[in-house]
């Protein structure tokens, strides 16, 4: 059915669908296999749906601290599975609107924060995927978050005496020159901006790789050029874990 037309109306159909998934939760009422009396799955994506249509920016999290607190239900086993049953219901919601499985695993990834604002960086993600710059950047991505995966970084701030080698050197000049846009893209949610910014970093990023040999035995150099990695993952993390998508072809 249609979403409530009224800021009101909505707002009485997000706290009555909240009250029934939650309440049905928290006594041991779940929908199991294709039995859901209580048409809780419906409930779900009618709640998802208005939060959508009305572009609130309310985490999944937070209403559930708050409908819980007033059911006096706040066992953290019933919160989680009433998460991941509304979650659930937004990966499905995602997938109606012709969104595909990896771009939604791939924002999913970072978290999920508000229904809207997951649905703002799948649908950027989306958009951009087919432009050739943003296909060598995610590969690139994909070394990025490798190489971190299995090491420690010790700190966050990048030391510039020590980019000694040229390629680290360009690389760390480009992503400063655009970490302010980038912040600022990120700040007013306009994801595409963002992205298309990130993508301007792929050949600096490619000819890194090419060029540097990150674990050298110089802990210091090491730790350094783990850290410009570290920064620029941190930022592409906020959209999404890019290395989460296919490579089509």
């Amino acid at each position: 059915d249609h979403s409530p037309t009224t800021k009101n109306g909505a707002l009485l159909s997000i706290a009555d669908r909240l009250d029934t998934i939650a309440g049905s939760f928290s006594i041991g009422i779940r929908p199991r296999g294709s039995s859901d009396p209580f048409a809780l799955r419906r409930q779900a994506q009618g709640l998802i749906k208005i939060l959508l249509d009305h572009e609130f920016d309310w985490g999944i999290d937070d209403l559930l601290k708050v409908v819980l607190q007033v059911l006096g239900s706040e066992e953290a086993v019933v919160k989680n599975e009433v998460q991941t049953f509304l979650e659930r219901r937004l990966y499905r919601m995602l997938r109606r609107l012709g969104l595909e499985y990896d771009v939604i695993n791939a924002v999913t990834a970072v978290g999920i924060g508000s229904v809207t604002d997951t649905y703002r960086r799948a649908r950027a993600l989306q958009g951009i995927r087919a432009e050739p710059e943003f296909k060598g950047l995610a590969a690139a991505f994909k070394r990025i978050r490798n190489i971190l995966g299995a090491q420690k970084v010790d700190e966050p701030t990048v030391d510039e005496s020590l980019l000694v080698e040229k390629a680290e050197q360009e690389l760390f000049r480009e992503f400063s020159d655009v970490n302010s846009d980038l912040n600022r893209h990120l700040g007013s949610s306009d994801y595409r901006k963002a992205l298309v910014l990130m993508s301007n970093l792929r050949v600096a990023v490619d000819r890194f790789f090419d060029e540097v040999m990150v674990l050298v035995e110089d802990t210091d150099l090491q730790q350094n050029r783990l850290r410009l990695l570290n920064a620029i993952s941190t930022t592409f993390l906020k959209v999404a874990d890019i290395s989460k998508m296919v490579r089509k072809g």
